[in-house]
C-alpha cells in the first residue's frame, strides 16, 4: 500500500472527480449541523473523491435547534436530491452547559435532532452519518467548566452509546451510521488532542478533517470508493476550501455555541 505524501491533494481530487463524473454519477452529500460541518466548506471532496458536497452547516447551532428546524433552513441547497446527509450536532449542547450535561441527556438531544432532520429537514437520503468530534487541543476558556480533557467525556460517551445501540427513525427506511471520532486527533480522557490538527482550540484544519474522514468506518459510511493509496494526514497542508459556496440560510437559529 502506498503512502500518499503530496501536498496537492485538492487539485488531484478535483481532477479525479472531473474524470469520474464522465463515468458515473457522483454521490451527493449534504452537510448539516454546527461548525464541524460549516467550517469544512467542500473539503470533504478531497477525502472522498466520488462525492459532490453542499454545505448547509451553521456554526454555533445546537442539537436542540436542529430538533426544531424545518426544511426552510436548507432551501438554498434544495435544488439537489441527496444520497447522504452528514450531521454534526451535540458539541454546543455540551459547551453551553459548561460541560455539566450528562451523556444520557446528550444522547436524547442528538437523537431528537437526527429524527427531525431525517423526517423533516432533509428527508429521503439513503444514509445519515454522524462522526462526532475530535477532542479539542485546548480549552477555549480556561475558567469555564470545560477546562480539562475529562470534561468532554460526556460527549464521547454519548457517541459511543449511540454507536453501540444505533438510532432508528421509524418510517424513514434510512440507514443511520454513527462513529465516535473523539480520539482520532490524539486526545483522550487525560490529554487534549494534537494541536497540528486544529486551526484554533476546537475547530479542525485540513489535517484534522483528514483524520476524521479517512477513518475506514467513515469512508464506508460515505460510500467512498476504494483506493490503493493510504493518505498520510500529517502531510496534508492545503487550506480549507469552498466556504464561499456554503448555502445561505433564510431561517437561522440563535447561535450561542462555539462549535
Amino acid at each position: 500500500m502506498r503512502i500518499q505524501t503530496l501536498t496537492t491533494i485538492r487539485p488531484i481530487s478535483i481532477l479525479i472527480g472531473l474524470l469520474c463524473k464522465r463515468c458515473y454519477a457522483a454521490t451527493n452529500v449534504l452537510l448539516l449541523g454546527d461548525s464541524m460541518a460549516s467550517f469544512m466548506g467542500k473539503t470533504l471532496e478531497s477525502f472522498c473523491s466520488d462525492v459532490q458536497v453542499k454545505n448547509a452547516g451553521i456554526g454555533g447551532t445546537t442539537a436542540d435547534e436542529w430538533a426544531e428546524a424545518t426544511a426552510e433552513i436548507i432551501s438554498e441547497c434544495a435544488d439537489t436530491s441527496f444520497d447522504i446527509v452528514y450531521i454534526s450536532v451535540g458539541g454546543n449542547d455540551l459547551l453551553s452547559s459548561d460541560c455539566t450535561i450528562s451523556s444520557a441527556a446528550l444522547v436524547k438531544k442528538i437523537e431528537s435532532a437526527v429524527e427531525n432532520i431525517v423526517l423533516n429537514v432533509a428527508p429521503g437520503a439513503s444514509t445519515y452519518v454522524l462522526t462526532g468530534y475530535c477532542l479539542p487541543h485546548a480549552p477555549e476558556d480556561e475558567v469555564s467548566g470545560c477546562s480539562e480533557p475529562s470534561d468532554y467525556n460526556a460527549l464521547s460517551f454519548a457517541f459511543s452509546t449511540m454507536q453501540s445501540n444505533g438510532i432508528e427513525v421509524e418510517g424513514s427506511g434510512s440507514n443511520i451510521e454513527i462513529i465516535n471520532s473523539s480520539n482520532v486527533c490524539g486526545g483522550s480522557s487525560i490529554s487534549f488532542s494534537n494541536e497540528m490538527y486544529f486551526q484554533d482550540p476546537i475547530h479542525l484544519n485540513s489535517k484534522g478533517y483528514c483524520r476524521v474522514f479517512t477513518q475506514e468506518t467513515v469512508q464506508k459510511a460515505l460510500s467512498c470508493s476504494d483506493s490503493e493509496d493510504m493518505l498520510n494526514c500529517e502531510t496534508v497542508d492545503f487550506e480549507i476550501y469552498g466556504l464561499e459556496s456554503n448555502c445561505e440560510h433564510s431561517q437561522t437559529p440563535n447561535k450561542g455555541g462555539k462549535w
